[in-house]
């Protein structure tokens, strides 16, 4: 990974190849290597996992932390059953890179409540509303 300052001021992460790497059952590992996600590097690392609802903790904070760890990672995606199980993590977890999203599967369908990202916007906007100055005229 390459850090550049641009003229604006912000800092540019600038990689050869970004991949997406995903932790998933196997129904949603296959859609997405259909897609053309799938890569496996010179050392025969995978950029997906396949994990079962009978998958631990453990097993898929193993896999979480090895795409963590590989500079060519830029986003993790993470199904919402494989997300549960590391919801503290999850909600802890506040590095630019990679991005890790949480994404619907056959089984576990989208909810809103269970998103931790539309959780932490609420409460950033709760957050922001509570600071803000009430502008009611008298």
């Amino acid at each position: 990974m390459n850090v550049a300052k641009s003229s604006s001021g912000f800092v540019e992460y600038i990689y050869d190849s970004q991949l997406i790497a995903m932790v998933a059952e196997e129904d949603t590992c296959v859609g997405f290597l259909l897609a053309g996600i799938g890569q496996r590097t010179k050392k025969n690392e995978l950029n997906f996992a396949v994990v079962g609802d009978d998958a631990t903790q453990e097993e898929i904070m193993g896999h979480m932390n090895r795409f963590i760890l590989r500079e060519d990672i830029a986003i993790i995606l993470v199904t919402y059953g494989a997300a549960a199980k590391i919801k503290n993590f999850l909600l802890e977890y506040e590095s630019f890179l990679p991005v890790i999203l949480e994404i619907p599967s056959k089984y576990h369908p989208y909810d809103p409540a269970e998103d931790f990202i539309m959780t932490k916007l609420i409460d950033k906007y709760s957050e922001d509303e509570q600071r803000r100055p009430s502008l009611s005229k008298s």
